[in-house]
C-alpha cells in the first residue's frame, strides 16, 4: 500500500517525465537526427514523439487496470509469479543500464567542458552518492525537485540560446523529405526511444494522487518536451547546416560555445547550461534510481527499498566504467535507449494489456482517462 504522504500531482509527474526527456539524449539529439534524416531530421522529433505517445497511451493503460499494483505486482496477476518476476527483474537491470548510461555520458560531457582534470572516477562516484540521500525518502521529495527544476532549467536554457536566433539560415532546412523511406521510419522509431521516461508509469501510476490523470498527463509531458527537443534541433540544424550537425558531438553545447554577447560580464555561457543540466541529470537518477529499488524490493518481498539503493549504487558505478571509450558508451547508450526500451518498455507492457484484456482483468481498481 502507498502512504498518502508519498502520493505525487499529476503536474509532477509531468515535470518529472519532461525533465527526463530534455536530458542527456538532448544534448546530442540535433546530430541523431541529422544522421538519420538529414535536413528533413526535425520531422524525426515530431513524428518520434507522436510514436511515443501511442507507446505511452499502452503503458498508462496497464497501469490504470491495476492502479493499486507496480509492474512488479500486476505482471504476476497477468502472466503468474514465475514469468511476471522474471519480467520485473529484467526491467530492473534495464533501469540499471539506463542509469550507468545517463551517468557515464553526463561524467563525459562535465570533464569535457567544465573538470577537465577530475578523473571520470569521481564524477560518477559524486554524482551516484549525491542522489543517495533524496532516493531514500521516496517518490514524493524527488518529484517536488522536478516540478521546482523544470521552469529554471527551461527557461535558463531559453535565455542562453537567445543570441543565436541572429546566426539562423532556414535554408539549411531544405530540401525536405530528400531521404529513404526506410532509413526516414528507422529513424522515427529511433527518435521515438530517444523520449525515453514515459516507462516510468510503469512503477509510478500506484502514487499519482489522480491515477485517471496518467494518460493525458504523460501525453503533455511528451507533447512539451517534443516541442522543445524541436526547438533544438532547428536552431542547431539552422545554424550549423545538416552536415556540420553530423560531425559534432554535443550540437547543443557547440551552439552555446559560439554565443557571442557584447559587453556581457559573464563569458562562460556554456558553464552555465552545463550547470543546469547537471541538476536535470540529478533529479533523472534519483527518479530512476527509486525506481530501480521499488522495483527490486517488490520483487524480493524487502519491506524497505531504501536499504536495496545502497547494492544498486556500485553496480551503477561499474556499469558506467564499462565501456573503454566514449565511441563505446555512445554504443552502449543505443542499445539500451532503442533496443531495451522497445523490448521492455514497448512489447513487454503491449503484451500484458492484451493478456489481461483476453483474460477480462481488471485488477478490481480499474479507473477510467478523465
Amino acid at each position: 500500500m502507498i502512504k498518502n504522504d508519498d502520493k505525487i500531482t499529476s503536474t509532477q509527474l509531468a515535470s518529472t517525465l519532461i525533465i527526463q526527456m530534455l536530458g542527456i539524449a538532448s544534448l546530442s539529439l540535433p546530430r541523431d537526427v541529422a544522421t538519420q534524416g538529414g535536413s528533413s531530421g526535425w520531422t524525426l522529433v515530431v513524428l518520434g514523439a507522436l510514436a511515443a505517445m501511442v507507446f505511452s497511451l499502452v503503458v498508462t493503460r496497464l497501469g490504470r487496470m491495476f492502479v493499486n499494483d507496480t509492474f512488479v505486482e500486476y505482471s504476476k496477476k497477468i502472466v503468474g509469479n514465475f514469468l511476471g518476476n522474471v519480467l520485473s527483474f529484467m526491467l530492473v537491470v534495464y533501469f540499471i543500464f539506463f542509469a550507468a548510461v545517463q551517468v557515464r555520458v553526463f561524467a563525459e560531457v562535465l570533464k569535457m567542458f567544465l573538470l577537465y582534470y577530475t578523473p571520470l572516477e569521481i564524477v560518477i562516484i559524486t554524482m551516484l552518492l549525491s542522489s543517495l540521500y533524496i532516493v531514500r525518502h521516496g517518490i514524493e521529495p524527488i518529484a517536488r525537485l522536478n516540478e521546482i527544476m523544470l521552469p529554471v532549467f527551461v527557461l535558463t536554457a531559453i535565455l542562453v540560446l537567445l543570441p543565436t536566433l541572429k546566426d539562423i539560415d532556414f535554408t539549411n532546412l531544405l530540401p525536405l523529405m530528400k531521404v529513404s523511406p526506410w532509413p526516414f521510419a528507422k529513424g522515427i522509431i529511433y527518435t521515438a526511444f530517444l523520449f525515453t521516461g514515459f516507462e516510468f508509469m510503469l512503477f509510478l501510476v500506484p502514487f499519482l494522487k489522480k491515477p485517471q490523470e496518467s494518460s493525458r498527463y504523460t501525453v503533455y509531458a511528451i507533447g512539451i518536451a517534443g516541442v522543445l527537443n524541436l526547438m533544438l534541433v532547428i536552431l542547431s540544424t539552422t545554424v550549423f547546416g545538416v552536415k556540420e550537425n553530423t560531425h559534432l558531438v554535443w550540437p547543443v553545447i557547440s551552439l552555446i560555445k559560439i554565443i557571442s554577447v557584447p559587453g556581457f560580464f559573464v563569458e562562460n555561457l556554456e558553464g552555465i547550461m552545463i550547470g543546469i543540466w547537471t541538476l536535470s541529470v540529478f533529479t533523472t537518477l534519483d527518479t530512476v534510481l527509486y525506481i530501480m529499488s521499488l522495483g527490486l524490493s517488490r520483487v524480493t518481498g524487502a519491506r524497505e527499498h531504501s536499504y536495496i539503493v545502497l547494492v544498486l549504487v556500485p553496480i551503477i558505478y561499474i556499469v558506467a566504467m564499462s565501456p573503454a571509450d566514449l565511441v563505446q558508451t555512445f554504443a552502449m547508450f543505443r542499445a539500451v535507449s532503442v533496443y531495451g526500451a522497445a523490448a521492455l518498455t514497448v512489447v513487454v507492457p503491449l503484451l500484458l494489456l492484451l493478456i489481461a484484456r483476453i483474460r477480462n482483468m481488471r485488477g478490481g481498481n480499474d479507473v477510467e482517462e478523465v
